[in-house]
């Protein structure tokens, strides 16, 4: 009995290791264990998924790193993103692989109850605790003091933000993406906004910038990827 069911074990291995079909980006025929599936049902080989996400890779860990999450989109051009496990066996990039690695390491930190704060290294994505007049980032160990520890903090940070606002290239008003912390200037329009760098929505309040509140549908439209035959030669 154990051999028949080795035997048959042994002959739907095979038959699925052997099965082919094709690719629907670039039309070649490949084994089917080298066909991966996002969430949304779009497919594609592996070497395509390699090639989407290693063209223009740069940018790609740039948005990566200013969103602080997963904001890749699906290689099929549809409004999804492509799953995690995805973006990391996709890529033989060590530079992408960090990136995932840490924001990884970002969200099973947000799992933990409590007030987090954005770690201020440029390079890092990471968060830490509020627990003291210091924090520590729980990803890359950077240590540093927390502006909003104490009446004296808070009240100078107000003190600082009423009148001597920060300028970025000579402009005020100002505001952070509460995603992301881009810096976004309104000038019209509805109060239903979406950052062009995360591509996340929130809503301009009276006085700062909240995610709670979002009407989608008022909101502009997500920004389109390429899709994946785009960036293939020919």
């Amino acid at each position: 009995t154990n051999c028949v069911v080795l035997l048959v074990f042994s002959v739907c291995v095979a038959a699925f290791l052997l099965n082919r079909e094709d690719c629907p980006i670039c039309y070649e025929r490949r084994y089917t264990f080298m066909i991966v599936t996002n969430s949304c049902r779009h497919k594609c080989c592996r070497r395509c998924l390699r090639r989407y996400l290693e063209t223009e890779l740069d940018q790609l860990i740039s948005r990566l790193r200013r969103a602080r999450r997963l904001t890749i989109r699906c290689f099929g051009g549809c409004e999804h993103l492509l799953d995690a496990n995805l973006a990391h066996v996709g890529s033989n990039s060590p530079a992408l692989r960090a990136i995932l690695g840490q924001l990884q390491q970002r969200e099973l930190l947000l799992q933990v109850p409590g007030e987090w704060a954005e770690c201020p290294q440029m390079s890092c994505v990471g968060i830490g605790p509020r627990r003291g007049p210091q924090i520590r980032c729980g990803v890359c160990g950077h240590v540093w003091d927390d502006p909003d520890y104490g009446v004296v903090r808070r009240l100078w940070g107000w003190v600082k933000r009423t009148f001597w606002p920060e300028r970025i290239d000579g402009a005020m008003g100002w505001r952070p993406c509460p995603h992301c912390g881009a810096a976004i200037i309104k000038n019209g329009g509805c109060r239903n906004m979406r950052c062009a760098l995360c591509d996340q929505t929130f809503v301009w309040g009276d006085s700062e910038n909240s995610t709670e509140g979002v009407v989608e549908a008022h909101a502009p439209p997500p920004n389109r990827p390429r899709p994946v035959w785009r960036f293939l030669p020919g």
